[in-house]
């Protein structure tokens, strides 16, 4: 599913009004290639993670 630009911002921009910790973005080209990035959102870094490895990077950043 594609998601155009103007509804994209919008999400994004609801995301900083509730104060959302951390985004995962997946991409074409990344989900192609295993990965997916997460973005810490407090921190302003993102990295590219597998995409096995989700699960335990969110748990971490949470700290769950």
């Amino acid at each position: 599913m594609m998601i155009e630009s103007a509804v994209l911002e919008k999400k994004l921009s609801d995301n900083d009004l509730i104060g959302t910790p951390i985004q995962i973005i997946i991409g074409k080209r990344d989900i192609s290639a295993g990965v997916v990035e997460i973005k810490d959102r407090l921190l302003d870094t993102s990295e590219k993670i597998q995409i096995d490895d989700v699960k335990k990077v969110v748990s971490k950043k949470l700290n769950f």
